[in-house]
Order: structure tokens, then sequence, then C-alpha cells
């Protein structure tokens, strides 16, 4: 399975999501390697778009690593994030723990305007 089936093929994330590919996603999370946490931001948002995919990472108890992930240097790696806090946070459990970074989202918002626009949008 790519990222591209993950992306975009929804049996593709099913597959994904039952093969206990989440845990490790979310480990990759905290990785030294900028491109590693961009690309597991990336499919972990894209895997939160379903319900399996919300409830199993907030199982994880990764949230907090979530939040910090909207201060990683790559600009890409803090837009997956912004999508990642808005996919997981549907799930209400989960949406209760997002109100805590919502200071740092307003802040992203007006700080981020010019050096990274698209991230200012979304967040």
């Amino acid at each position: 399975m790519n990222l591209g089936s993950i992306s975009y093929n929804s049996i593709g994330k099913e597959q994904t999501i039952e093969a206990q590919s989440i845990p490790p996603l979310t480990i990759m999370l905290s990785d030294k390697v900028s491109e590693v946490r961009t690309a597991a931001s990336r499919a972990l948002a894209s895997l939160a778009q379903f319900k399996e995919g919300k409830v199993q990472i907030y199982d994880l108890d990764k949230l907090n690593e979530i939040i910090a992930l909207l201060e990683d240097r790559s600009e890409q790696t803090r837009l997956n994030t912004v999508q990642l806090i808005y996919n997981v946070g549907e799930y209400p459990p989960a949406k209760e723990k997002f109100k805590e970074c919502l200071p740092k989202l307003e802040r992203i918002v007006s700080d981020e305007k010019e050096s990274a626009p698209l991230v200012s949008k979304y967040a």
C-alpha cells in the first residue's frame, strides 16, 4: 500500500487501518528526520478521515505530540498537523483535548500570514 492509496482510495485507507498501521505512524511523528514527520502526519490526517482512524489515534494517547507538531520547522508538517487536528477533532473526546491548542492555532493564523500562508489559512 502506498501513500497515494492511503490518501485517495477509501479501500486503501480501510486496509491500512485494519493492518494496524496507525501505531507505527504515530511513533514516526517524533522522528528526528523532518521528512518522516511530514509523511507520517500526512498519512495520519488521511486515515483520520475514518472514524476508526480517529478512535485509534485518540486511544494511543498521542494528542500532545500532535499538538506539539504545530511548532514543527516544516511548513508542510504544520499544514498536515492542522488537517490531522481537524480530522481527529471530529471525535468528541479528542475535540475536548484539542481545545487546548486553540491559542496556538490563533497565533498561527496571525503570525504566519506572510511566512506560511497556507498554514495560516487552514489553521
